[in-house]
């Protein structure tokens, strides 16, 4: 099933969104995007495939000007379709 909530965090660009999350655990099934400055606005969204595994970071999208936001067109499911070698153990 896919969590309720929905998460958003604004970073300064002097924050390095690998080490905000360190220690913070965001579960394969949450929404959870960063917007961090950078030369216009970068939106990021950030999860684990598990607990002890690398924090995973896709861009989603850019706001570079006034105008102009580029987004990307995969869906929730497409972007976590990599599981890196991960093996899941069922029943």
């Amino acid at each position: 099933f896919l969590s309720k909530a929905f998460w958003l965090i604004f970073l300064t660009s002097e924050i390095s969104v690998r080490n905000f999350f360190m220690n913070i655990n965001i579960p394969l099934d949450s929404e959870f995007l960063v917007v961090q400055s950078d030369n216009g606005q970068l939106l990021s969204e950030v999860f684990r495939l598990k607990p002890t595994s690398p924090l995973q970071i896709y861009r989603l999208g850019a706001y570079k000007s006034k105008d102009i936001l580029t987004l990307s067109q995969s869906g929730f499911v497409r972007r976590r379709i990599n599981f890196h070698k991960l093996i899941i153990k069922t029943g």
